[in-house]
């Protein structure tokens, strides 16, 4: 792919991110190659558009590469708009590991924010169960290898089938039944449900039941409770 190719194809679908034909597009974008992180980025910095700041933010991250973490750090400390560092957030939980939660916990003490202050500590804590510990012993659980234990997450997250949004609980939506349906048939890449399940709390692609956004990113949701 050469540069204007790809400068096309931005142009063409980043305009569209949140709005009709706004799936199609950011399964487009999310199958670039690693080369569009950094024009991405620079679309990131050229835009004060705060919608589509968050939006490239969620691309940047979903296309993977490691070397995108210092960005999307930068983003988690010069980011004034919520919903911005709300998508770096859940950028470096997907991409990141000890290092990585390393970072997270030095940023958090020098938060004064409360609710970002929770949101951090979500996050490390979502990392540390995903990372490689020389001394973690690890399974396959529905065809994914996995730190021993976080199978029971997922069992115990089974159990969790309702958020709280205000006065009203609203039915969590699993994993496959999302509007942005994810083109594959394998289980979460992030939190290793298998479709029909519901996701680990804390994992970046369970969709909210209220708004339709990520949950890590809406804020929607006060807590999630078991069926009654």
């Amino acid at each position: 792919m050469k540069d204007h190719e790809l400068n096309q194809i931005l142009d063409e679908n980043l305009p569209r991110l949140g709005g009709a034909g706004g799936e199609e597009a950011f399964h487009a974008l999310i199958e670039l190659p690693l080369f569009a992180v950094p024009v991405l980025i620079k679309r990131y910095h050229a835009t004060e558009d705060t919608r589509l700041r968050g939006q490239i933010v969620n691309v940047i991250w979903e296309l993977r590469d490691p070397q995108s973490l210092d960005f999307l750090f930068d983003v988690l400390v010069k980011a004034t708009e919520r919903e911005v560092w709300d998508q770096a957030l859940s950028g470096i939980v997907t991409i990141g590991r000890e290092p990585e939660m390393d970072r997270l916990i030095e940023l958090k003490n020098e938060m004064e924010d409360e609710d970002k202050i929770a949101r951090t500590i979500e996050a490390i804590e979502f990392i540390g169960h995903l990372i490689s510990d020389p001394k973690r012993e690890f399974i396959v659980y529905n065809g994914v290898r996995m730190p021993k234990g976080w199978d029971k997450k997922i069992e115990e997250a089974q159990a969790l089938t309702t958020f709280t949004v205000g006065d009203e609980r609203l039915p969590r939506i699993k994993f496959g039944d999302e509007q942005v349906q994810w083109p594959t048939d394998q289980p979460c890449d992030i939190c290793g449900v298998k479709k029909g399940q519901y996701h680990v709390p804390g994992c970046n692609h369970e969709e909210c039941p209220n708004c339709g956004n990520e949950v890590m990113v809406c804020r929607c949701a006060d807590e999630v409770l078991k069926e009654e």
